[in-house]
């Protein structure tokens, strides 16, 4: 009996102390799942998140104290600044504006981020950390492949779910495939199960690499069509530097002078060729969409006819009823967006707003002014004024308006801290030597370019910042072990 009661809770301990669960199902609550489709059950969905998935976090910690008892020598020399920031984040605050709701979430976010996922991974021995990796980067290619599957089902078929919700759909609308969320949303969930495939794809068994790589192609196909700018060109910043990087590691030219020259040259014809690539696809898809569109009309045409005030539009994407007038609206599937625009799609404004105000209150800056606080002063003059708040849209300026320069301070010397021990990782991963490392570092890179234009990487639990501090402590601990 005793051995069964100590086999079942060694099994309970075994899946709550699992960090690649855990950042399964906070990547799913707060990001897949997340979708406008399911918002009928957001409430339950919320409550998993507020009553299982916190707690969860929470029992993370602690086993991640457990074990720093018993093996502090692998504890890195960058935990220190993750309490150092942590405390900023809360006291200040806290002082400042009380219990509020904002305040509670950040706090139980960043608490469980900062030491129930990153710390409590950077400071596993090596070989659990490697099985560590190599399960999460096979889940996630698992939900690479469903999720990214399922989106690409609709994209070819025309299938669309969720419109009788009245929000953003699952398929495709105005040439663009939403997952039920923003597209830039949708783009930046792609990112982390595009790289976690390439993590798998580094793996020695031809299952794991089939696997890998099938999830890898699955998820760019969905960022190209998602036409969200930010994940699009951070994929190929990533996938340049990458080729960069690997082809730098690989002493394949005596000349130095030459052989860095074909590392940039070839880092270039990735990065050119990409976009490219990607254009031809999109506009290879919004041809496909037009397509469904009417041999939809053409059927709805035959077997139902349309009378001169209304009529059925049957396209491939759903039947819906519409005025005569509207029926050569909604066969417009769209058109591809634009390389870029002037203002970035508003954001320009936006961070103008923000530059004045820390113009008009350089207390501010130094200080923050809390999470939430900030939206409703930057959102006049910009197209998102009628809502009357508006994120930063860079994670940077996000972080500093909400955490002042002294957090966003800390915040560097933590990146700081683990720099030395990443660039080794890097090398090893490059070489071979370690594998994920490589795939682990362009992801890292391509959500620092994201971050440039959203403000979701040092958010809080969002999908971007989970993968973000995952990727970090595989590098800063496999770095500091390849010394």
């Amino acid at each position: 009996m005793n051995k069964t009661v100590s086999r079942c809770r060694d099994a309970v301990c075994s899946i709550l102390g699992n960090e690649g669960l855990f950042l399964l199902a906070a990547f799913l609550l707060r990001g897949v799942l997340f979708a406008d489709p399911l918002k009928w059950h957001m409430e339950e969905m919320t409550n998993v998140y507020a009553y299982f998935l916190c707690p969860w976090g929470g029992l993370l910690v602690g086993f991640r104290l457990l074990r720093a008892k018993e093996h502090p020598e692998n504890s890195g020399k960058e935990i220190p600044f993750l309490a150092l920031l942590f405390s900023w984040i809360v006291l200040p605050f806290l002082f400042r504006f009380g219990f509020t709701f904002n305040n509670i979430v950040t706090d139980i976010g960043y608490f469980i981020v900062f030491f129930g996922l990153y710390a409590s991974i950077r400071e596993r021995d090596r070989d659990e950390r490697d099985k560590r990796l190599a399960e999460i980067s096979l889940l996630f290619s698992i939900l690479g492949i469903i999720w990214g599957g399922l989106l690409l089902y609709c994209a070819v078929t025309g299938k669309r779910f969720g419109i009788e919700t009245g929000g953003i759909i699952f398929g495709v609308q105005g040439g663009i495939l939403y997952s039920g969320a923003h597209y830039n949303s949708e783009g930046m969930m792609a990112i982390g199960c595009l790289f976690m495939g390439l993590a798998l794809f580094e793996r020695k068994p031809l299952g794991m690499r089939i696997l890998g790589v099938t999830a890898a192609v699955i998820s760019m196909f969905v960022i190209i069509l998602s036409q969200s700018r930010s994940s699009r060109y951070a994929m190929l910043i990533a996938f340049s530097s990458g080729v960069f990087i690997k082809l730098i590691m690989t002493p394949f030219v005596h000349n130095k002078i030459l052989h860095k020259c074909i590392a940039v040259g070839c880092a270039a014809a990735v990065l050119v060729g990409g976009y490219l690539l990607s254009a031809g696809i999109t506009e290879m898809a919004l041809a496909h969409y037009e397509k469904l569109t009417q041999k939809g009309t053409e059927v709805s045409t035959v077997e139902n006819g349309y009378h001169s005030e209304a009529g059925i539009l049957e396209t491939g994407f759903v039947e819906v009823h519409l005025s005569s007038d509207a029926v050569a609206e909604e066969k417009m599937t769209g058109k591809a967006r634009a390389a870029i625009d002037a203002t970035f799609s508003d954001r320009t404004n936006v961070w103008h707003n923000l530059l004045s105000l820390w113009r008009e209150n350089p207390k501010k800056l130094v200080i923050g002014w809390g999470v939430g606080n900030v939206g409703s002063l930057i959102a006049h003059d910009t197209s998102h004024e009628m809502d009357g708040s508006t994120a930063v849209h860079n994670t940077f300026l996000q972080f500093i308006a909400d955490f002042g320069i002294i957090g966003f301070l800390i915040q560097i010397c933590f990146f700081a801290a683990i720099l030395p021990n990443a660039l080794r990782s890097l090398a090893a991963g490059a070489k071979g030597v370690a594998p994920g490392l490589l795939s682990m570092t362009m992801m890292v890179i391509a959500i620092l370019a994201i971050g440039m234009m959203e403000s979701a990487p040092l958010g809080q639990m969002t999908p971007t910042n989970l993968m973000l501090y995952t990727a970090l402590a595989f590098l800063a601990a496999d770095g500091s072990l390849a010394k």
